[in-house]
């Protein structure tokens, strides 16, 4: 049975607090890693997720190595994230990480010129050359990661759904080529949360617990971050599903950023007609959940800054934890 002792803490969840967005006033340090490792041990979390490369740079591989050992040590586990797929990084990253017992790592599909978020892909002229040059790079290093068991775990960062990731994973070895699943990114490429599951619950490795509220918008719908429990995502049924997947999950709270997905803009499932989706089920879907509201925005887009900011986003955690406290509780309860 899954409990918080099962769970780890992403550094995402923090996007200010995190130095992830810029702001050229902020006189507030930046969260490090030990600092979040203390959260995560105050509200008796299992462990970590971090975005590796981030902090550590290719001369300093080794420097942050010896940071996680010491997490480890703790009696936390640690999953790393890379921020970009870069192949020398990757290269010089594997020994280490079979080293200390580490075979799953984080990556995303990096894009050519403009990043989009949504699913929007009628705004990028250059997606097709991304998801080209993603499978040339996942080719080129199939054989560094077979040489040292270290699997990939590609997330759904609101550009690639299901159905694709599985034919990725199915062009190599999909015990090396698997799935970090942002649960509340599923829905902004045509999927539901049931479907993404369906098309490649096999190829999770890693999952990160996010949710939403989805609020229409003139071109579709708007993801605004909200705390787990207090949006769109039915935890309870979730983890029925994943409590037999022995794989890392983090609390993931959302970007300050909305994220708009142009579901109502006939371009945007132009560049989605290929995949074979069940546009109608996800439309109704959509509409079972979208609520109509004037204020559709984080609280950093409402204005709130610096201390006050990173204050709302360690409540925003707290009040996750709180509320998959209270799902885990009922679950017990119920069998």
């Amino acid at each position: 049975m899954i409990n918080i002792n099962n769970i780890s803490l992403n550094y995402y969840s923090f996007g200010f607090y995190g130095g992830l967005i810029s702001n050229s006033s902020r006189s507030e340090p930046i969260l490090d890693i030990n600092q979040l490792a203390s959260l995560a041990q105050k509200h008796n979390l299992g462990g970590i997720e971090i975005p590796f490369d981030r902090f550590y740079d290719h001369s300093s591989i080794k420097d942050g190595i010896a940071v996680v050992e010491k997490i480890l040590d703790k009696g936390l586990s640690v999953f790393i994230d890379l921020e970009t797929f870069n192949l020398d990084y990757v290269d010089s990253l594997l020994p280490m990480l079979s080293r200390i017992g580490i075979y799953t790592i984080r990556i995303k599909m990096d894009q050519v010129g403009r990043t989009i978020y949504g699913g929007n892909r009628y705004l990028s002229s250059t997606f097709k050359v991304s998801v080209d040059q993603f499978h040339e790079k996942l080719s080129k290093l199939m054989p560094a990661l077979e040489k040292f068991g270290v699997a990939l775990a590609i997330e759904n960062h609101q550009d690639l759904h299901s159905l694709e990731l599985v034919d990725i994973a199915n062009k190599f070895n999909s015990n090396l080529i698997g799935i970090t699943w942002d649960v509340g990114n599923s829905i902004a490429v045509g999927d539901t949360i049931e479907s993404f599951y369906a098309n490649a619950g096999h190829l999770i490795k890693n999952v990160h617990l996010k949710d939403y509220k989805v609020f229409k918008s003139s071109k579709g719908i708007r993801l605004v971050r909200c705390p787990l429990g207090d949006g769109i995502v039915n935890y309870a049924n979730l983890f029925s599903k994943l409590e037999d997947h022995e794989v890392n999950m983090s609390i993931e709270l959302g970007a300050q950023i909305t994220r708009d997905c142009d579901i109502n803009e006939c371009g945007y499932w132009k560049n989605l007609s290929e995949i074979g989706l069940n546009k109608r089920n996800y439309m109704e879907f959509i509409d079972n959940i979208a609520i109509t509201s004037p204020i559709s925005l984080s609280n950093y887009e409402q204005g709130l800054r610096n201390n006050d900011l990173i204050k709302s986003e360690i409540k925003e955690f707290e009040v996750s934890v709180e509320n998959l406290n209270r799902v885990f509780l009922e679950m017990n309860n119920d069998q």
